[in-house]
């Protein structure tokens, strides 16, 4: 709406008021179509959250099972040290009697400092697994003053798994693989609406003039008019060159390979991880179906036979 023409020269030019609407038809389904192809970017984007989610997870549990594994580590060090102390301490007894030389006191010495290094190694490592376990809650403080200690044991029930059926779980419910699925959706809903951009749309407008009393010059009577149009848009470019569609056939094309890269490394990932787990069981069954029982004999018996001079401090 609006005053096309105001007379400001006072020359008796009549004032013109005019209102119109213009309302467009779009035909072709384009906005439900539109309105179908942006749910599913939003359904893509729900599972992009989830999958950032149960990445997020997963650092989680990593980082919890390092801060646990790390002070194993540095229980099973600070009991061997124990042993490196307990060999110093027969050497220093064996030499007051003169069974062994200054030497080879030395060399026990040297090699405990040694293993001590890798105690405050261990020791180290356990604080940097507190920090990463620590970043974790994203708080400041958590990284000083309220540094969380983890709490648990690793020792976990041995579960058999069906590695196909672990696949295909996977494939039907890993957030990852959906999220490319329904990329791959919207990418079918965005050739339809490009499609549907090739109807052409119509126009329907409806006008309003009023004209006032012209003078002098201009002298007429007022006017008042009522107008009406019907365009339809023809978009010959378009329909020869389909550059929208061949874009949207080439994103469709793109989110199919990208599905199928996901479900690859889906299946790939999946199946590592059993045969990862698979091999640490069985390395745990050999542990503890004796060899570590068996070690600690055997050093105590190498121990007692050092201290009477049958074994060497190799």
């Amino acid at each position: 709406m609006g005053f096309p023409t105001v007379d400001i020269s006072n020359q008796g030019q009549p004032t013109n008021f005019s209102t119109g609407l213009n309302i467009p038809i779009e035909l072709g389904g384009k906005r439900g179509k539109r309105v179908r192809a942006a749910l599913a970017d939003v359904s893509t984007a729900g599972f992009d959250y989830d999958d950032a989610v149960r990445q997020l997870r997963a650092t989680a549990a990593g980082v919890f099972i390092a801060a646990l594994s790390t002070r194993d580590i540095l229980q099973s060090s600070v009991k061997s040290l124990g042993q490196f102390d307990r060999i110093v301490e027969v050497n220093e007894h064996r030499v007051r009697v003169g069974d062994i030389g200054e030497i080879e006191l030395m060399q026990s010495r040297v090699d405990r400092d040694q293993f001590k290094a890798g105690v405050i190694s261990a020791q180290a490592d356990v604080y940097s697994a507190d920090l990463a376990l620590a970043q974790q809650f994203g708080q400041a403080e958590k990284l000083s003053s309220q540094m969380p200690v983890p709490t648990g044991n690793l020792d976990i029930p041995i579960h058999t798994f069906d590695p196909d059926a672990l696949v295909a779980s996977a494939l039907q419910k890993r957030s990852d693989v959906l999220s490319r699925r329904r990329a791959l959706a919207a990418a079918d809903l965005r050739i339809k609406l490009a499609q549907a951009n090739l109807v052409p749309d119509l126009g329907v407008s409806g006008s309003y003039s009023h004209t006032g009393i012209g003078t002098g010059g201009f002298e007429q009577p007022a006017d008042s008019t009522l107008g009406a149009s019907l365009s339809v848009n023809l978009p010959f470019s378009r329909w020869r060159h389909q550059g929208e569609v061949e874009s949207a056939r080439a994103s469709r094309t793109q989110a199919e390979l990208q599905l199928q890269s996901a479900q690859i490394q889906v299946e790939a990932e999946v199946r590592d991880a059993y045969s990862r787990y698979q091999t640490s069981v069985a390395r745990l069954k050999l542990y503890q179906g004796g060899v570590l029982k068996e070690a600690d004999r055997v050093l105590e018996a190498r121990l007692y036979a050092y201290q009477r001079g049958g074994a060497t401090l190799l």
